[in-house]
């Protein structure tokens, strides 16, 4: 589930002001963005599994599959105490 975390990172990085927070401007352009970019996840990732696709749902267009697996394998595996910023977050 690690490359789920990653390529939802991945997606919503434009937006993202922190580990924890996402915003935007919230004018109709930036609403238009952010809700695309969370579209995108799904784009990234099979929902269900977590798992990196290789290709878009649409296959007309590359995943950075590798890129997430790799940065997936750094991703601190999660545990049963919940901590609203995971610990390598908070040191990027």
């Amino acid at each position: 589930m690690q490359e789920a975390t990653v390529a939802t990172a991945y997606a919503i990085a434009g937006y993202a002001t922190g580990a924890t927070h996402v915003s935007s401007s919230g004018n109709t352009l930036a609403q238009i963005g952010i809700a695309n970019a969370f579209a995108m996840v799904r784009n990234l990732e099979t929902l269900s599994s977590g798992a990196a696709l290789t290709t878009t749902l649409a296959g007309n267009g590359a995943v950075p599959q590798s890129e997430i697996n790799t940065l997936a394998t750094f991703w601190p595996r999660a545990s049963t105490q919940r901590d609203p910023v995971p610990p390598l977050a908070a040191h990027c």
